[in-house]
């Protein structure tokens, strides 16, 4: 979607065992994630410092094989919704 994003990470050791206890690796990598592609599309439109992210996001952990393929269905679904998005500028308004 061009007004936003949806990604799945996964989080396990690397001994194939159990998930690690967690202290927020999530966070650190999404705010590290914007803050470099944030950087490289400034440098790309000239514009250094503009805001490109909004400053939260949701996240939801996974706890099941269903739930992950329903996830993963709506995401790959989703940018057919981008005609009937509010924020699409080309969409037909009714």
């Amino acid at each position: 979607m061009p007004n936003h994003l949806h990604g799945i990470l996964m989080v396990s050791d690397k001994a194939g065992g159990e998930t690690p206890p967690l202290q927020n690796p999530i966070g650190r990598a999404v705010a590290y994630f914007k803050y470099l592609s944030a950087k490289e599309i400034n440098r790309m439109r000239e514009n250094p410092g503009f805001p490109v992210w909004q400053r939260n996001y949701y996240e939801h952990i996974i706890r099941a094989e269903n739930e992950l393929n329903k996830i993963r269905a709506y995401i790959m679904k989703n940018p057919m919704k981008w005609g009937e998005d509010d924020e699409n500028p080309n969409r037909l308004k009714t």
